[in-house]
């Protein structure tokens, strides 16, 4: 056997060891989250492989152009030591991050991608974070090491002949290797001979959408998420015509303007599976009892899986509807209106309070774009009463925020986020035992948040502002989950939505289909705002329109509209349910046509205002 062609035996030897350990990986992030993917099969085995080919391809390029040199010093000691380090530096980053995912996929129900850089990169958090999430999820860095281990002794066994090579002999028999090995890369880059390449969206051609996770690996979703320029127009619709099905521009000025305190509170992670007023046993009675007393919801959802999303998407009615949070975006430095800047205009002093070290998810930018006269964070607070990982204890930063408040003039509003029940779910010493452990680590931290939210109104309740104040309590997001539905891509965006006035003028249970973009135009309707704005949700109290929720993730859109779910990839539906008659989406159906036109509508309209700066009111000239 020439050396040349021992060369390349080596290199397909390596590059079927990568085709073993994702597939490894990818046995892996199924085990560990096969309650999220009832039914699947293992078909997705099969399909995954042209996911990996594209991962193997891209990160082995370096390798891969240093490897097919055609000179003699590719036999040299030092030049093969090169080698093996590149191998496994990149080889090793990608099993590190796939198995990041067998743990963080509970959290946001999609693979992760490149923006988790940046979210991480903010602030101090992961820093301090990182090795409570290595003690509770000891199996990622156990099983990363195994691996890694793996790719290591192998490297050196197939390799072993090359150390018997001293020269390259043979050029020509080299070229003519190279033609078909370069074709082969063409199509590992590509995903196979399609005329477009594999996209994120794409694998839900191969399985459900909900089980299009398994189908991906994590270093494609981070490749493909990688640098990623904006958004495309889109031309479902004639712009007339779109604007016509959806108009984000708002205007609810039909009487006086009632000049009521607003006061946002975003709970960490309090999805609806926590709370009794849903579901048999709950953790959260205060909040169960508050929800009686105000208008809460009976279908109300999340537009996103993560904090980062969920902020614009509550306080300036800007959904997750692309591959990126808005705050890590190319558009992020867009003029945006929010629940700050609109009653600015009537005169309100505005404050965001989350308890997190500044710079955290980016909140403090965020917020001062969003027109918050104020950002109070732990800076703000001092260094008592640390949880050790994110910040204050929900239950003296409430003090904080009430005091804070009490020293605002009316009318005044305010959004406070809060942090205990974020994992590692740290509750004070003091209330070690006090809460129902329930049978996930997050229930006692629930039971926490809730009881520091019970304070917090109690507190309130003395104060002379309390009585003329809105209040919206909802969650940012819902976390892991127990039961079947939560876990599923509807339960698992359900959360509470409350607007309370301590009059219990709005008490009532709506079956309105309800999301967290609704949160600004509702308050604003209620106020009788007098001036346009922007908004991708609706008005509770408007009757007069269709509600429905929407929501991105590596599938596609999901649309919760009428009775039905649809899922839509951009192109075409791709699974639609009868969602209140079939919450677990056992039988896929025939969605209402007037479902897609609105989505296609609506997703037309967020793209034109991300692309050309339109988040607020203004004339629009497009030539």
């Amino acid at each position: 056997m020439s050396l040349v062609f021992k060369k390349y035996l080596v290199a397909i030897k390596l590059i079927l060891l990568l085709f073993v350990i994702y597939t490894l990986l990818r046995l892996g992030f199924y085990v560990f989250n096969a309650d999220y993917f009832d039914g699947a099969g293992f078909n997705f085995l099969w399909f995954g492989l042209r996911f990996d080919a594209v991962a193997i391809s891209i990160t082995l390029l370096p390798f891969l152009v240093l490897y097919l040199l055609p000179f003699n010093f590719f036999y040299h000691k030092h030049y093969q030591q090169l080698l093996k380090v590149i191998f496994i530096l990149i080889n090793g980053l990608a099993i590190l991050v796939n198995c990041i995912d067998f743990a963080y996929f509970k959290f946001s129900l999609k693979r992760s991608g490149a923006d988790v850089f940046q979210i991480i990169a903010m602030g101090d958090d992961a820093k301090n974070n990182i090795l409570s999430m290595a003690y509770d999820f000891w199996y990622v860095p156990m099983l990363s090491a195994v691996l890694i281990l793996v790719v290591y002794y192998r490297y050196a066994k197939i390799t072993a002949p090359l150390s018997k090579g001293d020269g390259i002999k043979g050029n020509a028999a080299w070229h003519l290797l190279l033609i078909p090995f370069i074709g082969l890369a063409v199509l590992g880059f590509r995903g196979g001979y399609q005329l477009k390449p594999l996209r994120i969206i794409t694998a839900s051609d191969f399985v459900q959408p909900l089980h299009a996770p398994l189908v991906l690996n994590t270093t494609f979703t981070i490749i493909k998420t990688f640098n990623k320029e904006g958004l495309e127009p889109l031309n479902y619709f004639h712009a007339a015509d779109a604007q016509n099905i959806f108009n984000p521009l708002k205007n609810y000025g039909d009487s006086m303007f009632k000049p009521l305190n607003v006061v946002v509170i975003i709970l960490e992670s309090i999805g609806k599976e926590y709370m009794g007023c849903y579901n048999a046993i709950g953790y959260t009675p205060f909040l169960d009892s508050l929800m009686k007393q105000g208008l809460s919801f009976t279908y109300s959802f999340a537009n996103a899986k993560r904090s980062v999303e969920g902020l614009p998407a509550v306080v300036a009615s800007i959904p997750a509807l692309m591959a990126e949070p808005f705050i890590t975006s190319v558009y992020d430095g867009n003029t945006i209106n929010s629940l700050a800047s609109t009653l600015k205009q009537q005169g309100y002093g505005t404050a965001f309070f989350h308890g997190g070290n500044d710079g955290t998810m980016g909140f403090d930018n965020f917020a001062s774009a969003a027109g918050y006269d104020m950002y109070y964070g732990r800076k703000a607070y001092g260094t008592s009463d640390f949880d050790g990982n994110w910040g204050v204890f929900d239950e003296p930063f409430y003090k904080f925020f009430i005091e804070k408040m009490n020293g605002m003039k009316p009318p005044f509003h305010t959004t406070f986020f809060s942090l205990s029940s974020h994992h590692p779910y740290t509750i004070p010493a003091q209330y070690k035992n006090k809460f129902i452990k329930g049978t996930l680590p997050i229930h006692e931290a629930v039971g926490y948040a809730d009881y520091a939210l019970s304070r917090f109104f109690n507190q309130a309740s003395k104060q002379a502002w309390f009585a003329n104040t809105v209040f919206v309590i909802t969650a940012d997001h819902t976390s892991i989950a127990a039961n079947n539905y939560y876990k599923n891509s509807i339960g698992s965006l359900a959360v509470p939505i409350l607007f309370y006035r301590p009059d219990n003028s709005l008490k009532k249970v709506s079956n309105t289909i309800t999301q967290q973009a609704d949160i600004m135009p509702s308050v604003l309707h209620y106020l009788h705002y007098s001036k346009p704005f922007i908004s991708f949700g609706n008005s509770v109290f408007d009757s007069t329109i269709t509600h429905f929720a929407a929501s991105y993730n590596n599938s596609g859109y999901q649309f919760i509209c009428n009775n039905d779910l649809v899922q839509f990839n951009g192109d075409k539906i791709t699974a639609a349910y009868r969602f209140k008659t079939d919450s677990l989406m056992t039988y896929n159906m025939q969605p209402d046509s007037a479902s897609l036109i609105l989505l296609k509508a609506y997703i037309q309209q967020y793209h034109q205002a991300m692309i050309f700066n339109e988040l607020t009111p203004k004339p629009m000239h497009h030539e």
